[in-house]
């Protein structure tokens, strides 16, 4: 066979004999010079960067270190990149600015132990150029995926934060040794790992959370409301917000009065730390200019005091993100749109890091994390490699979180808090901040008092409505009423579906209780609602808080459709002067579930 060419410019055919032209291919194939499977590896070095905020950012700048310049508040970045270093395949932490912050977070990461002239010593650079931190490097073995080993290295900072206080002495230097000699690996000999510790939820983060801790020789409990989850081929236990005392051996319990002591708790569907309503985090977005402030650490709320004295848990992370907060305050439907816009505002914030300072976070103790971070990758307890995506992520929210969170039990004397943690028993309304202005004087009160009343008497005679904190203290709490407050929203379609049934119950209830009880109504919305919210410790609508003469009574109750045999046995409890008897809400509880099953 052979093929012909026609030149225009000489007038000539060109013959060529296709057997010969494949004979040279062949040979040029064959001695054409090889590139090795590493150096095709090391023209696309993978790098991600992770973006950390909301309560997840908060909780962990106890256990990184502080730069000492002004940066955007409330975002950092968490970077780790794939190369070959040595000839091996690596995982490191990537430097993202060689200057003088990198300097002074290398010299806080050595407790000052190196002279500012040595910095650079601890600065290597992989094959293809990028400079990481030589502490940072941890082997990757074969068979491991790439995607799940550099997802593991930005997700498992909580387990860093649980065992990092461990591994310090009364100074704060680290106590694990020094580096191994090859390749800059860290040594784990002499690390030191929480010995029990809680996960709570039940979603693929907090399960992947149990599995590491698990790997390490921590003795794990999993409290989730899921109650056919099974982790394979982990010594994790699994166990509902309620448990059997080990003592008495058939009382059930809150799982933190089951458990005793614990040295740490991961929760990873709320931040008890400041409650996620902080706004904090929201200051970038509030202003194009963005203002520089210091980073600060979030202080401490009374639920993590509690699990300090009562438990001996010196170590709460909370790994709630923004985006979930986002989804709790406006819901699926309508938190969407806002969320996926906030992705995209701190993403291009982080593109422009070259003008912006942003916090890059460097864990305090980085020999400690590479030691945790080779032994999941070696035992191959990795991440999801779809949990994270692209070369610069945002953790944002899952529908099965959200569905944890708004149904996990609540009961706490005085506070929306979730069943199993430490109950806020000295809750105190003197204590709760009112950040309207006040109105003083009698004649206002008056009036004030009027001009709420007449609307809500004209619209609905039955129902009281309720506009924000003051009024709650003058028409409730200052007249030492008998009273049921039922919290809504306007987006809330159960609120709405419910609210035609609370009316007729509230015109039942006059005619019973002979206006012995007040049915009253307020929104969570605006800065009234907000702030009423906020003071009732109130985060999912529809809610029912009842208050025995001015002074909140009970468990703030969620009922989601009326009539409800709950709801109706606290009104009874209410009007006849009985002790409010949690167990038996608890069994009313688990009816309700039952019957929807």
């Amino acid at each position: 066979l052979c093929w012909a060419i026609f030149s225009n410019s000489n007038h000539a055919f060109t013959i060529h004999n296709i057997n010969d032209n494949n004979n040279n291919l062949k040979y040029q194939a064959q001695h054409r010079p090889r590139r090795s499977p590493d150096f095709l590896k090391l023209q696309a070095v993978k790098e991600r960067t992770l973006i950390l905020d909301g309560g997840f950012y908060s909780s962990i700048l106890s256990y990184v270190d502080t730069v000492t310049t002004k940066c955007v508040p409330g975002i950092g970045t968490f970077t780790y990149v794939i190369g070959m270093y040595d000839g091996d395949k690596v995982l490191a932490m990537k430097v993202v600015a060689p200057d003088d912050t990198t300097k002074d977070t290398l010299s806080s990461s050595n407790n000052g132990e190196k002279a500012n002239g040595s910095m650079e010593d601890d600065i290597v650079q992989l094959s293809d150029g990028t400079s990481v931190l030589q502490e940072s490097i941890c082997k990757i073995p074969k068979g491991v995926n790439e995607e799940s080993a550099l997802n593991t290295a930005l997700l498992s900072l909580p387990v860093y934060c649980s065992a990092v206080n461990m591994n310090s002495n009364n100074n704060g230097k680290t106590t694990n040794g020094e580096a191994a000699a090859s390749g800059g690996i860290a040594g784990d000999e002499d690390a030191k790992f929480p010995r029990r510790i809680v996960v709570m939820g039940g979603g693929d983060y907090a399960v992947f959370q149990a599995r590491a801790l698990d790997c390490i020789g921590s003795d794990v409990t999993l409290v989730t409301t899921q109650q056919n989850l099974n982790l394979k081929n982990c010594g994790a236990k699994v166990t509902l917000p309620e448990m059997v005392d080990q003592k008495s051996g058939d009382e059930v319990v809150p799982f933190a009065q089951a458990l005793g002591t614990f040295d740490a708790l991961i929760d990873t569907i709320c931040d008890e730390r400041n409650t996620g309503d902080r706004d904090d985090d929201d200051q970038p977005f509030r202003n194009k200019d963005l203002t520089m402030v210091p980073v600060v650490r979030t202080q401490e709320s009374r639920v993590v005091e509690q699990l300090k004295s009562a438990h001996q848990c010196n170590n709460y992370i909370s790994t709630y993100t923004r985006s979930q907060r986002m989804i709790r305050d406006l819901g699926p439907l309508f938190g969407q749109g806002k969320q996926r816009n906030y992705e995209r505002d701190v993403q291009s914030i982080i593109s422009k890091s070259s003008k912006l300072p942003i916090h890059a976070i460097t864990p305090r103790n980085l020999m400690l994390y590479t030691t945790i971070l080779e032994k999941l990758i070696q035992n191959k307890v990795t991440c999801n490699g779809r949990m994270l995506k692209g070369s610069t992520a945002v953790r944002g929210w899952n529908l099965q979180d959200f569905v944890e969170y708004t149904t996990w039990p609540r009961e706490a004397e005085g506070a929306n808090i979730r069943y199993g943690l430490p109950v806020l028993e000295d809750f105190s309304w003197n204590e709760v901040e009112i950040e309207e202005e006040k109105v003083e004087e009698d004649e206002q009160q008056k009036q004030r008092k009027e001009r709420v009343m007449l609307p809500s008497t004209a619209n609905n005679p039955f129902v009281l409505d309720i506009f924000g904190l003051e009024d709650l203290n003058t028409l409730i709490v200052g007249e030492k009423r008998n009273a049921v407050l039922f919290l809504s929203a306007p987006y809330c379609r159960m609120c709405k579906r419910i609210y035609p049934q609370y009316t007729r119950m509230a015109r039942l209830g006059k005619e019973v209780h002979d206006d012995g009880v007040t049915f009253a109504k307020a929104d969570t919305i605006g800065v009234k609602g907000t702030t009423l919210s906020k003071a009732m410790g109130v985060n999912a609508v529809p809610a029912f808080i009842m208050f025995r003469e001015g002074e909140k009574y009970g468990t703030t109750l969620s009922v989601s459709r009326l009539p409800s045999k709950k709801l109706e046995k606290a009104v009874e409890y209410l009007s006849s002067g009985q002790e409010w008897d949690a167990k038996v809400f608890r069994e009313l509880d688990e009816k309700d579930k039952k019957s929807r099953q």
